[in-house]
């Protein structure tokens, strides 16, 4: 749904006060906007992919959608951005997507606040302070290492995913499965190849059981 003019123009506040009254999200932005300033708080990123994938399952439910919950996940790593950026391959693959769930992609894309206009609603319409910044410690690197992979895994189980069922269609391919994407790394430690969240931990299995420690590859 496009957001109307009337209510843009009414609306108390900016873009995110208009979104929440056309979605139904007034509860949900009233819950962040009480918690962003606390310390282990919502990010703005955070909110800004809350209120994303709030208004894309509410477009692609409305549009009969039956595969919502996976659908939403890669659309919104992809038009809300990750640390690494969206490729425009990507970018132009969530628009094909929309399409194809009967979601006009420039009417909802258009609805998505953006980082700036979120903590601007949160600074200059909720009068907040943004929190404190904290420690960056290697423990909170890791985490995030650890989750910039998980979603570039779960996009590439949708592509994945998607792909296969457009080949089903086709009568190219007999139906498939579930798709699932198993990422490893060499261990830098004992040479052998285990799950890269094991690798970023930087614990290597073989070093749990009784014997010697190896001595790490020069």
């Amino acid at each position: 749904m496009q957001l109307p003019p009337e209510v843009v123009a009414m609306s108390e506040c900016c873009k995110c006060g208009a979104v929440a009254e056309t979605y139904g999200l007034e509860e949900y932005l009233e819950r962040v906007e009480r918690r962003w300033p606390r310390r282990n708080g919502p990010s703005v990123r955070d909110i800004e992919r809350g209120i994303a994938k709030r208004v894309l399952r509410d477009e692609l439910a409305d549009a009969g959608s039956i595969r919502v919950d996976g659908a939403v996940t890669a659309l919104v790593e992809v038009l809300t951005g990750d640390q690494d950026g969206a490729s425009a391959f990507e970018w132009e693959q969530a628009r094909h997507d929309l399409r194809h769930h009967g979601v006009d992609p420039d009417t909802v894309i258009g609805n998505l606040p953006s980082y700036r206009t979120v903590h601007r609603h949160l600074t200059e319409c909720c009068g907040q302070e943004a929190p404190a910044p904290t420690e960056i410690t290697a423990d909170r690197g890791v985490v995030a290492a650890e989750d910039r992979i998980k979603k570039l895994v779960t996009r590439l189980e949708h592509v994945t995913d998607k792909t296969l069922t457009e080949l089903t269609t086709a009568g190219h391919i007999p139906e498939p499965g579930a798709v699932s994407v198993t990422v490893q790394a060499e261990c830098g430690v004992c040479g052998e190849d285990h799950a890269v969240e094991t690798v970023i931990c930087g614990v290597c299995p073989t070093q749990t059981s009784t014997t010697p420690p190896t001595q790490p590859r020069q």
